[in-house]
């Protein structure tokens, strides 16, 4: 699907919703330019967590809204906390964005396989064992 028929989507949405430019941004934590990007087709870059974020902000399936599917209905997961319920979550975000590096860590882990993160996770369990002793 087209970076515009996805933004007409997002647009669509928004509207019938009643929804703001700013209220999509707020609820997804991103600017409110970012969201008029998205709507206009105009991003660089379309984000499938940005994506996802926006599907969860207008309650729609992601599938629906990059088009691989036609079911708009987002499936309910009442076991995942909104950011705003989940201050441990709030706390996790707060410091990947504020310390380079663990934005570092984050920003390396985001193409990694499974495999490659059970290496990393235990590598650094024996660093910090290593550390201890």
């Amino acid at each position: 699907m087209l970076k515009k028929e996805v933004g007409a989507r997002i647009h669509s949405r928004r509207k019938a919703l009643g929804f703001t430019l700013q209220d999509v941004a707020d609820r997804v934590h991103v600017a409110c330019s970012t969201i008029q990007r998205y709507e206009a087709g105009t991003i660089n870059k379309m984000k499938m967590p940005v994506l996802q974020a926006i599907a969860n902000a207008l309650s729609v399936s992601p599938d629906w809204l990059i088009g691989i599917s036609d079911v708009m209905e987002a499936s309910p997961s009442p076991e995942a906390p909104s950011i705003d319920e989940d201050a441990e979550l709030r706390e996790y975000l707060q410091q990947i964005k504020d310390d380079p590096s663990t934005r570092m860590m984050f920003d390396l882990a985001r193409g990694a396989t499974l495999e490659e993160i059970k290496a990393t996770v235990a590598f650094l369990k024996a660093l910090r064992e290593q550390n201890t002793e």
